[in-house]
C-alpha cells in the first residue's frame, strides 16, 4: 500500500485484508449442479411411475373428457350450474336430504 498525494493505492488483497481462494464459487457450482440433478431425478421418477389414474388428472385429459361428454369430477360442462351438482351430491347435516 502506498500513498500518492491524497490518494491511497492498495492491492485487492490488502484492501480486503484476506485472500480469495475461489472456494465459494466451487461450492456454489457443485451445489447448483447437485440440486438440478436431484430435482430432475425426482421429477423423472415420478413421471415414469405415474399410473393410469394419475394420467387422468392432467388438464389435457380433462379437456378431452369434457369434449367427449364424460364426467370430469368437478369440471362443470356447458348448461350445468353449480347449484345443480351441489344439491345432488351433498347430504344434509342430519344425514338426510
Amino acid at each position: 500500500m502506498h500513498k500518492e498525494g491524497e490518494e491511497v493505492h492498495a492491492t485487492a488483497d490488502e484492501a480486503r485484508a484476506g485472500s480469495t481462494p475461489h472456494k465459494v464459487r466451487w461450492i456454489l457450482a457443485i451445489s447448483l449442479g447437485a440440486a438440478i440433478v436431484l430435482l430432475s431425478l425426482i421429477w423423472m421418477v415420478g413421471a415414469a411411475s405415474q399410473g393410469e389414474r394419475e394420467s387422468e388428472i392432467s388438464v389435457t385429459a380433462q379437456i378431452e373428457a369434457q369434449e367427449d361428454g364424460r364426467d370430469t369430477d368437478g369440471v362443470l360442462g356447458p348448461g350445468t350450474s353449480s347449484s345443480d351438482t351441489v344439491a345432488d351430491d351433498v347430504a344434509a347435516p342430519g344425514g338426510t336430504n
